[in-house]
């Protein structure tokens, strides 16, 4: 691992748990082990390693997707599969950093919006394709539409400011009941019998 990485995951992994504002730059050389001047060799100010902290961050869980769709047997086995894999990262993510980011790194904060509708969503939309193709979505869906929608309940999730504690038994409630509206409403028979065997097997 090169120094740059592993100043990457340490500001990464700080973060997502105590949120942007309070972590500083000697928190995160600290943490990293590494010296300020070695830090500041790599990032001149705080938002410089904010902004690759946030790229560095969706690329590896980008790649663990993609990995999870490439190893799946069908499109539903996939969307499950990247459903959990997005419950796992959210129990990585303080609720309070995402806000922060919005709040007082804005541009930071589009950049991640905007590499979130470039990548995640055209992965969304093959993914309805292929289930389309396999018999298992409903060919009359709007591809484009529900793409959107699947994406926009996610960061709805992530940015949620409300009661619902990230780590309590309501927020995945709620996120696997989103999940079911949104299966059982592209889903062929097939396709749904498939989803409820996933369902049974994880329960």
């Amino acid at each position: 691992m090169t120094i740059l990485d592993k100043i990457l995951n340490s500001a990464a992994e700080q973060f997502t748990r105590f949120g942007f504002k309070t972590i500083t730059m000697d928190d995160i050389a600290r943490h990293a082990g590494v010296s300020k001047k070695t830090l500041y060799q790599h990032f001149e100010t705080k938002l410089e390693i904010i902004v690759a902290a946030v790229t560095h961050f969706h690329t590896i869980k980008y790649e663990r997707c993609l990995q999870h769709m490439q190893a799946a047997s069908n499109a539903v086995e996939a969307m499950v599969l990247v459903t959990n894999d997005i419950q796992k990262m959210h129990q990585e993510i303080n609720p309070i950093a995402l806000l922060e980011l919005q709040k007082y790194y804005t541009d930071a904060f589009l950049m991640f919006k905007k590499s979130l509708l470039e990548k995640d969503l055209e992965t969304i939309k093959q993914n309805l394709e292929q289930g389309i193709q396999e018999g298992l979505y409903r060919s009359a869906i709007n591809v484009e539409v529900m793409a959107h929608f699947r994406l926009e309940f996610t960061l709805w999730l992530l940015q949620s400011s409300n009661a619902i504690n990230h780590l309590s038994s309501a927020f995945f409630s709620i996120e696997k009941e989103l999940l079911d509206h949104f299966m059982y409403g592209i889903v062929t028979e097939k396709g749904r019998q498939l989803y409820d065997n996933y369902k049974k097997i994880q329960a």
